[in-house]
């Protein structure tokens, strides 16, 4: 396993408080985070949003198992490990790519329902973004990779919480 650091950068509105962060050697987004902030890959769990995402240099698109299409790479996962959400899928594929250290922000599940792009969702009912299977394949991950979310404020997640970078 890579020993470095890598940050994933999930669509909560508390994504804000961390844009100060300096650049991660690997970052990952979801869906249009790479129009905020420069990333390496950009992970699209809904086939819908697919086409409305604009691809730029220098990024990976990732796409879930079996969508891979042009310009779209899959992230590879046990039926039973369906992300099913950009965020999970972005935890996912940073496990694929070999890193141990994981860092999550922009993540604010038990707090917020809504994404900084619902806008741009063709979601007509935007709701939880996790259920009990994510906070179940978060445990599971956490056992492979040190898996720790940023927040500044509580949240609902199994694996440990910290609130400044120092700390992780």
């Amino acid at each position: 396993m890579v020993e470095k650091v890598t940050l994933v950068w999930m669509n909560g509105p508390s994504q804000c408080d961390w844009l100060h962060l300096p650049r991660f050697p690997v970052e990952i987004g979801c869906n249009f985070f790479a129009d905020v902030r420069p990333v390496d890959h950009i992970c699209c769990y809904d086939t819908r949003m697919k086409p409305h995402i604009d691809h730029k240099p220098n990024i990976t698109y990732w796409c879930q198992n079996g969508q891979r299409s042009q310009g779209w790479q899959e992230v590879t996962y046990t039926n039973i490990e369906n992300p099913e959400n950009s965020g999970m899928m972005a935890i996912k594929l940073a496990i694929n790519l070999g890193y141990s250290n994981i860092r999550v922000v922009g993540c604010d599940w038990g707090v917020r329902d809504e994404s900084v792009f619902e806008s741009r969702y063709d979601n007509l009912n935007p709701g939880k973004k996790y259920d009990n299977h994510s906070l179940s394949l978060l445990r599971q991950w956490a056992k492979f990779a040190d898996i720790k979310f940023l927040s500044k404020h509580p949240i609902d997640v199994p694996v440990p919480l910290v609130s400044d970078l120092e700390r992780v």
